[in-house]
């Protein structure tokens, strides 16, 4: 990994990309099995885990993409991971504070932290159905 306290933001080569995903998948497999949202580019971590994708949820995002609505994004979602090293890291940061951050403080709550990763799991009865 690269150090984040470089001046330039960090970009991850692909094997570096690779380990992170790994690092992950180690996290998220210490808890109950459930549906992952991931605020970075792509969602890679039903493919990795084998778990089912949350309903409504992006399989990919970014600043090209249309940004979803709060409710159907994270209805269905158990956990969502936070990379610190993200593909899209001005989208993730905006996705984190200013288009979802309101959401997640009142439904997820703070599991775990690694390196790379920050993984937050839904509150106790809190779910939006």
């Amino acid at each position: 990994m690269r150090c984040p306290a470089l001046a330039a933001p960090a970009l991850l080569s692909p094997y570096e990309y690779v380990q992170t995903i790994m690092e992950a998948a180690s996290l998220i497999s210490r808890y109950p099995r459930g549906t992952i949202v991931l605020l970075d580019q792509v969602n890679p971590m039903p493919f990795v885990l084998g778990w089912p994708p949350p309903r409504g949820g992006n399989l990919w995002s970014g600043p090209r993409a249309a940004s979803r609505p709060v409710e159907p994004l994270f209805a269905d979602a158990d956990y969502v991971l936070i990379p610190k090293f993200s593909t899209i890291g001005a989208w993730t940061e905006d996705a984190e504070t200013k288009l979802y951050g309101s959401y997640l403080a009142d439904h997820f709550r703070h599991l775990e932290e690694t390196q790379s990763w920050q993984l937050l799991g839904r509150k106790p009865a809190v779910r939006d159905h």
